[in-house]
């Protein structure tokens, strides 16, 4: 070996042992005696933290969230098919009820007023 080298070793061991011997404190005395002193709050604050830490992530269910998740994970078809059912329900329990609501409508139709060309001054102004 070189002289370099010799000398490079010689100083990391010396390094080495520096840090060892500054180090060396914490063998002898526990790392709380260095730290600041905390008041009660503080310490109760760290330990609820710690226990919360050691619970692990807690888990909030998203009922809206779940449905669009669920909604997704199921293919295309299968959706459509589900709306087509839904829809075909929806026909099958309102006929009888829209063959009662045609003879009212007509009479409460109302025809469409000489201004519908000008601006509704309630529509929103974009």
């Amino acid at each position: 070996m070189s002289d370099q080298a010799v000398e490079a070793f010689a100083g990391v061991e010396q390094t080495l042992a520096a840090v060892e011997e500054h180090l060396a404190v914490f063998k002898q005395t526990s790392m709380e005696d260095f730290v600041a002193p905390l008041s009660p709050l503080e310490r109760a604050k760290k330990i609820k933290d710690a226990e919360e830490l050691a619970k692990g992530p807690k888990l909030a269910l998203d009922k809206e969230a779940s449905k669009r998740f669920i909604h997704n994970a199921l293919s295309p078809d299968q959706v459509y098919v589900d709306a087509v059912k839904a829809k075909k329900g929806d026909q099958d329990t309102s006929a009888p009820a829209q063959k009662k609501d045609d003879k009212a409508e007509g009479k409460g139709k109302r025809a469409a007023s000489k201004s519908s060309n000008k601006k509704n001054k309630r529509q929103r102004k974009h």
